[in-house]
């Protein structure tokens, strides 16, 4: 006999669950329900281009799948992006000329969610190590010149971006792109030992890892 739940059409959400998942069907209700609430504060923040905000409220979600979830959006849109610049014959809208970001990736955006990328990596659950992993790649390859100038910059306790043409005054957009640089690549110092034991297991996710250590290597020592 078949035991297979059936649905109708017109059956809510809740009971649908229910059918599925039986008595676990009001935890799973409210994981999803908190889940959502926390989508939904990060989007607020997100649409009104505050990325420090929503990294913020992702951060304090403590639920690292909508980190994950995040991460991967910003990933397809990117994917999304290029796609359709191809398409239409001009360069890709997710990346710009030289490695100097994208306008979905922006410099702003990796600074803001890459200290998030460390935990992931930890997570028992291998789709939020691969999205760590994934964002991180995508940040080394749209701005390897940034974070090798804020690497150079932390190996002789100095500062990058400042002052660039020695004029008088301080260059505060430079400043401020140093800074965003430096906060990544913070995140990529701590995501070595991560990614290192990941790249030296036998799992599915270990080439991912060896290829986003050789990437973090061509930054230099810091």
């Amino acid at each position: 006999m078949n035991s297979t739940p059936t649905f109708a059409r017109t059956e809510r959400p809740s009971v649908v669950l229910a059918k599925l998942v039986g008595a676990d069907a009001n935890v799973v209700a409210g994981v999803l329900a908190t889940r959502l609430t926390s989508l939904r504060v990060a989007s607020r923040f997100w649409s009104k281009g505050d990325a420090r905000a929503a990294a913020d409220a992702l951060s304090k979600s403590g639920d690292d799948s909508v980190v994950a979830d995040v991460l991967v959006a910003v990933l397809d849109a990117g994917r999304a992006g290029a796609g359709a610049g191809a398409g239409a014959g001009g360069a890709s809208p997710s990346r710009s000329p030289g490695g100097g970001g994208g306008e979905t990736l922006t410099l702003e955006l990796a600074a803001a969610l890459s200290p998030l990328l460390p935990p992931l990596l930890s997570s028992p659950h291998a789709r939020h190590a691969d999205a760590s992993m994934r964002f991180a790649r995508e940040i080394v390859l749209a701005y390897e010149p940034l974070l090798k100038d804020a690497a150079a910059a932390a190996a002789f306790g100095g500062k990058s971006g400042g002052n660039a043409r020695g004029g008088i005054g301080v260059d505060l957009v430079g400043e401020e792109r140093a800074a965003r640089a430096g906060a990544a690549l913070r995140a990529m110092r701590a995501m070595r030992d991560g990614v290192d034991a990941i790249a030296r297991g036998s799992g599915e996710l270990a080439p991912r890892a060896k290829e986003l250590l050789a990437l973090i290597a061509r930054l230099g020592e810091w």
